[in-house]
């Protein structure tokens, strides 16, 4: 009969006969033990249909997304196209408008000058004297 000392055979090695340090238990856990194939085969059968739908659904979900961005980009181009026709449209008639505003302003007869019904500071009396800071100009020049 052989003893156990802390779960292991008196010779060290575990009872299934596989010698597992930590190392080899999370390469193991990782996937990057090497010949790990049967783990694959576990993760496979476990996960794979739900993976595969899963990059199913992620591929169509970003063709959806894919082909609603080249619908929204051909939109606003064709908006900003439209657009800037508008502009160039309204610019023109504006540019049509001045011409035929300018043109009519040439063919005019000159304006008929009136007289001026408001009195200026520059009378014809200079014994009035001017207003604000002219009479201080005006008074600083004749001191000098």
């Amino acid at each position: 009969m052989t003893e156990h000392v802390s779960g292991t055979p008196l010779g060290g090695a575990p009872a299934n006969g596989m010698n597992l340090d930590d190392a080899d238990a999370e390469a193991i856990l990782d996937g990057t033990a090497p010949n790990d194939h049967s783990l694959e085969q576990v993760r496979e059968i476990l996960f794979g249909a739900q993976s595969r739908r899963f990059e199913t659904e992620r591929r169509a979900l970003e063709s959806k997304t894919t082909e609603r961005f080249a619908r929204l980009e051909a939109e606003y181009e064709r908006r900003f196209e439209q657009l800037l026709r508008d502009l160039h449209q309204r610019f023109d008639k504006t540019c049509a408008m001045l011409e035929a505003e300018s043109a009519e302003r040439r063919e005019a007869p000159p304006a008929v000058v009136l007289p001026c019904l408001f009195e200026t500071t520059a009378c014809k009396d200079e014994s009035r004297p001017l207003p604000g800071p002219r009479r201080k100009q005006r008074n600083q020049s004749s001191v000098q």
